[in-house]
């Protein structure tokens, strides 16, 4: 289909860095699969996130989140609570990027009690991760440490069910909560702790 065609070519414009006319791909092929939302939720919900992403890789935080927004009410629409929580993650990133860290502390709390309900510990501990840092950046120390150390133990548990390979790429991913929690304790003087 034409917009199979156009998000196809959106995403070899991404590949190259080619932003631009990425958007200018992605935004043609919306209009027809919002015609035919019933069918291709997933592509445009699919569709809608990365041209959230695009524009908060464009620094125009506004418009990423008018895009997030977008998805998030179709998810919703159709009970899409893991979809949900992803798009409640990146609307929280943006506002921790912009330092509106109550906005960003509201959207990661929402994230944060669908993931309980729904067991993803693969997409939880970068939630508790985003929480972390907020409160770090808040200077809220005790806070920051006892959530980055729950993400962390969150991570350890997930990488005892994988081989070595997978357990470094996991490691790779998901570094964040250790560089906040070193942070953390540092700015608590806990030298010793953060050093191991």
């Amino acid at each position: 289909s034409k917009a199979k065609s156009l998000t196809n070519l959106g995403l070899s414009y991404v590949n190259l860095q080619e932003y631009e006319k990425a958007l200018n791909s992605y935004q043609e092929a919306l209009p027809i699969l919002t015609e035919m939302s019933q069918d291709s939720e997933d592509i445009l919900v699919g569709t809608l996130r990365t041209v959230a992403f695009i524009f908060d890789l464009l620094n125009d935080h506004e418009k990423a989140l008018e895009y997030y927004r977008q998805s998030l009410v179709i998810l919703q629409e159709n009970d899409n609570i893991s979809g949900e929580a992803t798009i409640l993650n990146n609307i929280a990133s943006i506002y921790r990027e912009d330092q509106k860290y109550q906005e960003a502390l509201n959207y990661y709390q929402k994230a944060l009690t669908i993931l309980e309900q729904t067991g993803e510990n693969s997409k939880k501990d970068s939630t508790l991760c985003g929480i972390g840092s907020i409160y770090l950046n808040l200077g809220q120390f005790s806070n920051a440490e006892q959530i980055l150390f729950e993400s962390i133990e969150i991570q350890e548990n997930l990488r005892r069910e994988l081989n070595d390979e997978n357990k470094i790429s996991l490691f790779d991913q998901k570094f964040c909560a250790y560089y906040f929690l070193q942070q953390t304790l540092i700015k608590q003087n806990k030298i010793n702790q953060a050093l191991e």
